[in-house]
């Protein structure tokens, strides 16, 4: 079982009080990171090591605080797992395959197929992060 808790980012307020919190058991999956889309108002991340092979979308309701698949990809099936994850706000997201270095984009609409835009260095274990607003993919 792994934590989460909400904090409220209200500048007006002198000390960010914690929101509910609890319980996800996602550990079927290799998770490493995560990515928030405002678009969709969710957190998404890609599960590795999906029990039927491949790897899964999973979708967070910030609302109800339930993770669902949303996806599930057979054909994505990198070794390891997917470490930094960040996202342009149309509904993609990218991640990292820390494996090899492979950069996938993943279309949180099922508009198209997750795909290998780009590649980067391998790594254990990496991070990242950009601004969400910017549309700009480069």
């Amino acid at each position: 079982m792994h934590g989460y808790a909400a904090f409220s980012d209200n500048s007006i307020q002198p000390i960010f009080p914690l929101f509910p919190y609890g319980k996800m058991n996602y550990e079927k999956w290799g998770i490493f990171d995560w990515v928030y889309l405002p678009s969709t108002g969710r957190l998404w991340m890609l599960g590795s090591g999906s029990p039927s092979g491949g790897t899964d979308l999973l979708r967070f309701d910030m609302t109800a605080h339930t993770w669902s698949v949303r996806a599930y990809y057979p054909t994505l099936t990198e070794p390891g797992y997917f470490g930094a994850m960040y996202g342009i706000n149309n509904g993609t997201f990218y991640a990292s395959a820390n494996s090899n270095g492979n950069i996938w984009a993943i279309d949180t609409t099922g508009a198209r197929a997750p795909d290998i835009v780009s590649n980067g260095p391998p790594s254990a274990s990496n991070d990242g992060t950009r601004c969400v607003l910017n549309m700009e993919v480069s």
